[in-house]
């Protein structure tokens, strides 16, 4: 059972892309990884510049060998976010990934 301050995250981690007979690349099958997590929301920023966007933010609190690359994208909330910057790893206490995502026309 998850303790009451934790909810499933999941990590989307891109598959390798393969090269077809005519030189294009084709994206590999991305895999994807539930993991438990606290999720504390950052900020949310709204843009005007001929249109309008929001910015929305969060920091996911991983366990410990927690694996996940700037690479990685992170489906919190049922929403699907990049991952900003590199992950810092902490030795005893876990991984912490900062995510973000920018809807156009919010």
């Amino acid at each position: 059972m998850e303790h009451p301050a934790t909810e499933t995250v999941t990590i989307i981690y891109p598959g390798a892309s393969t090269e077809d007979a005519y030189g294009q690349l084709t994206p590999g099958v991305a895999t994807e990884t539930p993991v438990v997590c606290l999720v504390a929301p950052g900020d949310s920023e709204e843009l005007l510049a001929r249109q309008s966007s929001v910015t929305a933010d969060f920091t996911v609190y991983a366990p410990v060998g927690t694996v996940v690359t700037s690479a990685a994208q992170v489906r919190v909330r049922g929403d699907v976010y990049a991952v900003d910057g590199k992950p810092a790893e902490w030795l005893t206490a876990g991984v912490v990934i900062r995510v973000t995502r920018s809807a156009q026309g919010a």
